[in-house]
């Protein structure tokens, strides 16, 4: 295993993805944020997580959306605009797919 020509602060990363969850976050930023272009940082990123940038970034989406239904009493669509989905059925569709449960079994209560 040769040493990395880049590492990759994968906790910076997801700091800035949390930081920023609520709006839309570009592979380009998250590039910009690690100082690596785009390709490379894709191909850096995907040696270090395992996954894609758009995959780290859903998986964040859907574990900070799954927190905040268990620990508050937002709304669902609260929680998925905050959680940085475009819409409440986004949410529902992503966690279903994803995490194979729906917002209302989260849900604090």
């Amino acid at each position: 295993h040769q040493p990395s020509r880049h590492s990759l602060n994968l906790d910076a990363i997801q700091r800035y993805i949390v930081a920023n969850l609520h709006r839309k976050i570009s592979v380009k930023e998250l590039a910009d944020e690690a100082c690596l272009g785009v390709s490379r940082f894709h191909e850096v990123f995907r040696d270090v997580a395992g996954v894609t940038p758009h995959q780290f970034l859903l998986q964040i989406r859907l574990d900070q959306a799954a927190d905040l239904l268990a620990s508050t009493s937002l709304s669902v669509s609260e929680i998925s605009y905050r959680a940085g989905f475009s819409s409440q059925s986004a949410l529902t569709n992503s966690l279903r797919k994803h995490k194979g449960i729906t917002p209302a079994k989260l849900q604090a209560g």
